[in-house]
């Protein structure tokens, strides 16, 4: 293994766009299209600071009876999501405003300037999640 400087990897960051924001006395919905880069393989979405009362995907529910415990924190990993985006519904407390960490990945390493690698022999294969561009972005949708 060797390590060395490479250049930032210019990759499209997801795009989160409000479709509907609304409040009660005791609760806020909001509903966000995320839309990561054509041929991502999963997103990683986690709520921070925020507690998540209720969440739907693309209109499903996502039903928290059967976790094993009570989450510190609201995560959810989305498989192979289509490149029109999905449509993410975060049901909070009233007047909270809601971060959301973001985490694209798809496969293989962007291309980075100047900097070529060797074909992996055939005899060596990857680990864990193998050769991947992963990109990182945070949303605040202040109330």
């Amino acid at each position: 293994m060797t390590y060395r400087q490479a250049p930032k990897v210019t990759v499209d960051p997801p795009v989160v766009t409000v479709i509907a924001d609304s409040s009660t006395d005791a609760e806020r919905r909001l509903v966000l299209r995320i839309r990561a880069a054509p041929g991502t393989e999963t997103i990683g979405m986690r709520a921070n600071g925020t507690r998540v009362l209720g969440a739907t995907i693309d209109g499903r529910a996502i039903d928290t009876s059967r976790y094993r415990g009570n989450a510190e924190s609201w995560s959810l990993d989305y498989a192979a999501p289509p490149d029109s985006g999905i449509t993410l519904a975060l049901t909070v407390p009233a007047r909270s405003s809601v971060s959301l960490d973001l985490l694209t990945s798809s496969r293989g390493i962007a291309p980075l300037a100047g900097i070529t690698f060797r074909p992996r022999p055939s005899d060596v294969v990857t680990v864990q999640m193998g050769d991947v561009t992963v990109v990182h972005r945070t949303v605040r949708v202040e109330d």
